[in-house]
C-alpha cells in the first residue's frame, strides 16, 4: 500500500472512529428531506438536518465538470462527472457530493494505475429525483465501470454487489486489502432509520482493473 493509500485509509478508519458507524448524507431521503448526520457529541440517536445552499450545488456542479474526470457504467446507463472529497479525520461524516448528478472520488482525482478508489454518490435527492447512483442497484458481476479524464480511459470489471450493514460496518471494511487496483462504488440503500438519522444499509460495488 503506498503513501497515498495509506492516507485514504487512515482517514477513513478515523472517520469510522469517531462515531461507530459511516454515514453517507442522504440528501435524497424524501420522507425527511434533509442531509442527517449523527454528532458525535450529541444524543445518541439524534440526528442534525441541513441542506446543502443553491451556491453549494452550483458550485459541486460546475467543480465536477471542470475536473475532467467521469465515472461509467453502461450497463446500467450511470454516467456521471466526479469531484474531489476531502475526507478529514475526527468528521463524523464520510464526504458526499453537494448535488444530485455529481459523483465524488474520496481522497483526490486520478487515474494512476496502483490505487484504490473510493467513489460516492447520492441514491436519490430532497426533491424527489433520482440522483447520480440511482441505478447502483442494477449493477452486477462481470459489468464494467470506465474512470475517464481527458482522453484517457481506465476499464474496471464488478467483481462483487453486497449490502452492508450502516451502523456496524467501518469503512475500512469495505476498502480491497494489500495492494491492487480498483474501484469501491458506494450510496445508500435500504430503509431509513430515523432513530439512526441514515439509511440502514449501504450499497458497496468493487471492480478490479482489466485490460482496456
Amino acid at each position: 500500500m503506498d503513501r497515498r493509500q495509506s492516507a485514504l485509509l487512515l482517514a477513513l478508519t478515523a472517520i469510522t472512529l469517531a462515531v461507530g458507524a459511516w454515514v453517507l448524507h442522504p440528501f435524497g431521503e424524501t420522507r425527511l428531506p434533509a442531509a442527517l448526520r449523527t454528532d458525535a457529541g450529541s444524543q445518541q440517536g439524534a440526528a442534525t438536518t441541513e441542506l446543502p445552499a443553491p451556491a453549494d450545488v452550483q458550485a459541486a456542479m460546475e467543480e465536477a465538470a471542470s475536473s475532467g474526470f467521469r465515472v461509467r457504467i453502461p450497463a446500467v446507463g450511470i454516467s456521471a462527472p466526479l469531484q474531489w472529497l476531502q475526507a478529514r479525520p475526527g468528521n463524523a461524516d464520510l464526504p458526499a457530493p453537494q448535488a444530485p448528478s455529481v459523483a465524488g472520488m474520496v481522497g483526490g482525482l486520478t487515474v494512476d494505475e496502483g490505487r484504490h478508489r473510493l467513489i460516492v454518490g447520492h441514491v436519490n435527492w430532497h426533491t424527489g429525483e433520482e440522483a447520480v447512483f440511482a441505478r447502483l442497484a442494477k449493477v452486477e458481476p462481470g459489468d464494467i465501470v470506465m474512470l475517464d479524464h481527458r482522453g484517457t480511459h481506465r476499464a474496471y470489471r464488478v467483481r462483487s454487489v453486497t449490502d452492508v450493514d450502516a451502523a456496524t460496518t467501518p469503512v475500512s471494511a469495505v476498502l480491497p486489502d494489500g495492494p491492487g487496483d480498483t474501484i469501491t462504488l458506494m450510496t445508500c440503500s435500504g430503509d431509513y432509520v430515523p432513530s439512526l438519522g441514515m439509511y440502514a444499509t449501504r450499497r458497496v460495488v468493487t471492480a478490479d482493473a482489466v485490460e482496456f
